[in-house]
């Protein structure tokens, strides 16, 4: 019987995230004193800690070759600082976005559209939704959702063009984005569980305290 050769996993890299050392230099164009400031760079020395935690676990854990890797405890681990290493090169993007965006670089506009994909797609997902639920249920206010979801999207634009013509503070902004962001996840969530009572109520007092603006 001829034997069958298994794939082998691929070596780990072990260069944790690419974008190390220019993290630390935009992190230091941060103007200090501002709580905004003061706040990233804690993440950023959070960061710092769990790099460094990573970089010697991968070193630590070498070069495994051949037969090693049928070894569940290597491949556990290989997968574990996969994941560790993945999540950094997350969070390092965060920061990085977060100084483009508190310093108003020259590439804040596509930062900032980067930042705001997935609130408009957690939109267009309640959108989908709604169109589904008007056929099938009774108890969701489709059309006032609906015209919850138009203003929502209104509001980013005016956010943006704000942006543009100095009239908000990035920080400001910053705040505001992730104040919708965590409101159309709400909404999102409720639409999709069929929790009619909780999307219509979020849909409701978010619209009717944006009008008293």
């Amino acid at each position: 019987m001829p034997v069958v050769e298994q794939e082998q996993p691929p070596a780990p890299t072990h260069r944790v995230t690419y974008d190390y050392d220019s993290t630390a230099l935009r992190v230091g164009t941060l103007e200090p004193g501002s709580p905004e400031s003061h706040q990233l760079t804690q993440r950023y020395q959070r960061f710092e800690a769990e790099y460094d935690d990573v970089a010697r676990a991968w070193n630590r854990f070498g070069e495994p070759r051949g037969i090693d890797w049928f070894s569940k405890s290597v491949q556990h681990e290989a997968l574990e600082l996969e994941r560790r290493s993945t999540a950094l090169d997350d969070g390092d993007d965060v920061i990085v976005d977060t100084v483009s965006m508190l310093t108003m670089s020259p590439t804040w506009e596509q930062v900032w559209g980067k930042l705001q994909e997935p609130v408009l797609e957690n939109l267009r997902s309640v959108t989908r939704m709604v169109r589904s639920a008007r056929r099938h249920r009774s108890g969701l206010q489709v059309d006032a959702v609906q015209n919850w979801v138009g203003h929502q999207n209104r509001r980013l634009g005016e956010l943006t063009n704000s942006l543009d013509q100095g009239e908000i503070a990035p920080a400001a902004a910053l705040a505001e984005l992730d104040r919708i962001s965590r409101l159309v996840a709400t909404v999102e969530t409720a639409v999709a569980r069929r929790r009619d009572v909780v999307a219509n109520a979020a849909a409701a007092t978010s619209t009717a305290t944006a009008a008293r603006v």
